[in-house]
């Protein structure tokens, strides 16, 4: 059975994404801030955007969802150090394919520190050849 990792569980797009991912027949595993059962997730582990990731690895997880977005003070920091933290480690356990979930707002001069990260963190993902996913509308 092939395993998915997919950050910041508790948030709609990870919940819907692990939903049909269980309903596919993939093991789904969570990070969230808080370590409680989630629905359509086997488990959950706790995890913060500026703090490594522990013992997580220690099954083999075949393909990471990057779903995290820290929102509120150091916004963009957290988000772009926090998530290429994870990424970084992901790939060095031996992850070979990583999907960053960016959005239609990103863009390098933007007012926005939302929209600054997820240009930044796309083009971070590109450039290790990993696969970007320019969310417009979610429902």
């Amino acid at each position: 059975m092939r395993t998915v990792l997919l950050s910041g569980a508790s948030g709609f797009i990870a919940r819907q994404a692990a939903r049909k991912l269980k309903e596919a027949g993939f093991r789904t595993i969570g990070i969230s801030r808080l370590s409680q059962p989630l629905p359509f997730f086997d488990a959950v582990f706790r995890g913060t955007l500026t703090e490594p990731l522990t013992d997580i690895f220690e099954e083999e997880i075949h393909v990471f969802i990057h779903c995290a977005n820290h929102v509120g003070k150091d916004d963009y920091r957290i988000n772009v150090e926090g998530t290429r933290l994870w990424a970084e480690q992901a790939e060095r356990e031996g992850v070979k394919l990583q999907i960053y979930l960016g959005s239609v707002s990103a863009r390098p001069d933007s007012p926005s520190s939302y929209a600054r990260a997820k240009h930044d963190l796309e083009e971070w993902f590109k450039f290790r050849h990993q696969v970007v996913l320019r969310l417009g509308l979610v429902l």
